[in-house]
């Protein structure tokens, strides 16, 4: 006698129906329709705000980003900057190699700290 036929046997016997799904109807949540119905001004206003509140207000998105390329720009003239000046004292022999080194890696060290700090998104903890 296999597994199958031993248990369509024994639900046979104990007289046993599985619901079918089709049979079964989900429960409504009554606390969701009591909250629309006795604050339909206020649900109405949060279903207003729901679609800003998501994708964030579009014109402060676009001042943030402007303020960002700004500093951004800012920040690589200034790079570029202190590049040519140490590239300049260098040619003329007023500092050594050794000094465009520490000046160099000190510029592009902080670059590239900029650039993780400020412009990779911090990952929610």
């Amino acid at each position: 006698m296999s597994i199958s036929e031993d248990s369509s046997k024994n639900q046979k016997e104990e007289g046993l129906q599985v619901p079918s799904i089709s049979q079964q109807k989900p429960e409504q949540p009554r606390w969701l329709e009591m909250i629309i119905e006795g604050y339909p001004e206020q649900v109405g206003d949060i279903l207003r705000t729901l679609p800003t509140m998501i994708g964030g207000n579009p014109k402060k998105i676009e001042s943030e980003t402007k303020i960002a390329m700004r500093t951004l720009a800012g920040f690589f003239i200034m790079m570029i900057v202190i590049v040519v000046l140490t590239a300049v004292l260098a040619y003329k022999g007023v500092i050594s190699g050794d000094a465009v080194g520490f000046i160099l890696g000190s510029a592009f060290g902080s670059m590239i700290t900029f650039l993780y700090r400020y412009l990779i998104p911090a990952e929610p903890q």
